[in-house]
């Protein structure tokens, strides 16, 4: 008994190790993510505080950490914001460097006012002084040419005329005394005689350029169908975007009519239309006037309870008429991406739910019957379409600000395609 005993306490720490080291290794791997959305959400803060309008219209408060993160999960991660902010500093410090390149052209000299060196980093400053210097030296080389050139201009005016060398053979020099030398009319290098060498050097030039234009013809229209192709892909990325921004928009317009009705209906049964509230059946007013009989029954008070009765019938056909289920079939339709905000069987019992409940809505039941179906279809239609909307709104909202800023810096942030 006491070895089966150990043997169990064994093996019981055996598993409790085995769990604890799962734990372990779960706690490590949280730890190193959150480590990571630290990094980047300092990274873009630094790179705020450097930039401030980089993030202009992103971030409200630039000390809500919370804002920060949901930015980067947005541009797909710690380490995709890491890489944007690397090429955005990059682009920031060649701005820079191209600012100071001119700022020392104007003035001269690479000495700067403290007040001027604040204003950019060390690697602009750095790539600024290199661009200047190159430049300086690159003016000083054509100084020195041009130089050279106009002191042997003189030096061969000063000496006369230099003795001409040969001409080459089948050459001769031109008779007007310009010193060009032209080919020896019939000899081998006129390419007026079919015989000549240099007539056949021109035939075959000819066959040789000839060949080259029609390569350089076909790669300068394979290039053109390349981006004439890029150019297609991309407005149709853009009218389908387009497409899928109106569906949602106009969607969620119709969602926020359906609701309105809801809402409508809702105070048209729980409010008479003498503002009295119902109880049972009839309106507490027209039931106290049946003490006096049927003057009571069709007075003032029954006429307003018959108008509300039909305009409420009004806006449940009007309920009836909004087919739940075709809205969320059309929406999916026509927005491939964000149509998966509706997928699956849930979304379409959700509809049918709204659908069955509206169907049901009858002014002859009861009405506190009536308020407690209008009431959770007001709750379902907000829960299963209107705030899934709105959430795809804001989502899209946010892709495009992130795509203008990366077009801005030219930064990719891998968005959905």
């Amino acid at each position: 008994m006491a070895a089966q005993g150990g043997s169990m306490i064994g093996q019981g720490l055996a598993n409790l190790g085995q769990e604890v080291g799962k734990g372990m290794q779960i706690y490590y791997k949280k730890k190193e993510e959150n480590k990571l959305m630290d990094d980047g959400i300092n990274t873009l803060q630094n790179l705020n505080t450097k930039s401030p309008e980089l993030f202009a219209n992103l971030i409200q408060d630039p000390n809500d950490r919370g804002a920060w993160k949901a930015l980067i999960k947005t541009a797909g991660g710690p380490t995709q914001v890491m890489q944007m902010a690397t090429a955005i500093n990059a682009g920031i410090d060649e701005r820079g460097g191209q600012a100071l390149a001119a700022m020392y052209s104007s003035q001269g000299t690479t000495e700067i006012s403290p007040e001027d060196g604040t204003t950019y980093s060390d690697k602009a400053r750095i790539l600024g002084r290199n661009q200047f210097m190159t430049d300086q030296l690159a003016q000083a080389n054509l100084d020195s040419t041009r130089a050279t050139t106009e002191l042997n201009r003189a030096k061969a005016k000063a000496e006369g005329a230099p003795v001409l060398p040969p001409p080459m053979p089948g050459f001769r020099y031109a008779l007007d005394g310009s010193g060009n030398q032209e080919p020896i009319p019939g000899g081998d290098r006129d390419p007026l005689n079919p015989d000549s060498s240099a007539a056949r050097e021109n035939n075959k030039a000819a066959r040789e350029e000839a060949t080259l234009v029609n390569q350089t013809v076909a790669a300068e229209q394979a290039l053109f169908d390349k981006r004439e192709a890029a150019v297609t892909k991309a407005e149709n990325k853009a009218n389908a975007r387009y497409k899928e921004g109106v569906n949602v928009k106009t969607t969620k317009e119709n969602v926020e009519n359906y609701i309105a009705t809801l809402k409508d209906a809702y105070t048209r049964v729980t409010t008479d239309g003498a503002g009295g509230q119902i109880a049972g059946t009839y309106p507490m007013k027209i039931v106290g006037n049946l003490a006096g009989g049927v003057a009571g029954l069709f007075g003032p008070a029954a006429g307003n309870f018959f108008s509300s009765s039909a305009d409420l019938e009004l806006l449940y056909d009007k309920i009836k008429g909004q087919q739940v289920l075709e809205l969320v079939k059309g929406f999916r339709l026509n927005s491939p991406n964000s149509g998966n905000i509706f997928a699956g069987s849930q979304s379409d019992a959700e509809g049918k739910l709204l659908q069955d409940s509206g169907g049901s809505l009858k002014t002859s039941s009861n009405p506190s019957m009536q308020a407690k179906t209008l009431k959770d279809m007001i709750e379902r239609a907000q829960k299963s379409l209107l705030f899934p909307l709105e959430a795809e709104e804001r989502r899209m909202q946010a892709e495009d600000d992130a795509v203008e800023l990366g077009n801005i810096y030219n930064v990719n942030f891998n968005l959905r395609k």
